[in-house]
């Protein structure tokens, strides 16, 4: 019997589980968390549009259902060699096939610096920005600007720091612009010089932040480098089939 590990809960792999057989073949699911969150929906649980059970997957539940076992593990490195997978735990898992779907990460988080990369984050980051007295979003582009206006239309106050223009000139950054404006969204159009506190500008004054989450693209998890597969950027290196 062949056994396919399958490391996070992406789409690929909630598919997977839905509709992989199990007749002579033993499937593993491990992921950092219980639960696996679709970014689609984090602007409108920011803004109270959705509650958090309508817009996560209970992962552990649904490998159940689907008779593939679960294990809540977060994955430090593949011997592609050996065919062995280990965990956080200290645990070995063998496989004769694997397989990754684990997502981009962001910054390292802090006190300060908050992350909802990988998605688990979300739930206690999402808290921290709306109990924050000064919270901050960094980025141009939709992830940030879309963030910035739910949080500000659930009565955060927020701050959104970007580049001078949003959306990479998209067509729609124009009516986007006038809604940031509508909402009353404390906008700073220019990037502080680095990441440290109070965040310094060229022009625009130093400001103070106890929260702040960048969202400024994707950066590569540490598994793929760490494990010495082949990468490009720091991703996992595929061909046109995944």
């Amino acid at each position: 019997m062949k056994r396919i590990l399958l490391i996070g809960a992406g789409h690929a792999h909630l598919h997977c589980i839905t509709h992989g057989p199990t007749e002579d073949v033993e499937w593993l699911v491990l992921n950092a968390s219980t639960y696996q969150y679709y970014s689609g929906m984090y602007s409108g649980l920011a803004d109270g549009t959705y509650d958090m059970d309508e817009m996560r997957i209970d992962v552990a539940a649904l490998c159940r259902a689907y008779d593939k076992p679960f294990i809540k593990e977060t994955v430090i490195k593949v011997d592609p060699v050996e065919k062995v997978v280990f965990g956080a735990s200290g645990r070995r898992y063998t496989y004769d096939v694997v397989s990754t779907n684990i997502g981009s990460f962001d910054w390292s988080e802090d006190t300060t610096r908050l992350s909802i990369k990988p998605n688990y984050r979300l739930p206690d980051t999402l808290k921290r920005l709306q109990q924050a007295k000064r919270p901050v979003v960094i980025g141009s582009g939709p992830a940030a600007v879309e963030m910035a206006a739910s949080l500000k239309a659930a009565g955060v106050p927020i701050t959104l720091i970007t580049d001078r223009d949003i959306l990479s000139r998209h067509p729609a950054a124009e009516a986007i612009t006038r809604r940031l404006k509508e909402l009353g969204v404390y906008w700073i159009r220019e990037r502080p010089i680095d990441d440290e506190l109070p965040l310094r500008f060229k022009q625009h004054p130093p400001i103070e932040s106890d929260a702040i989450v960048r969202l400024t693209g994707a950066k590569a998890p540490a598994l793929f480098a760490d494990s010495n597969l082949f990468t490009e950027n720091g991703f996992l290196l595929v061909n046109e089939q995944l």
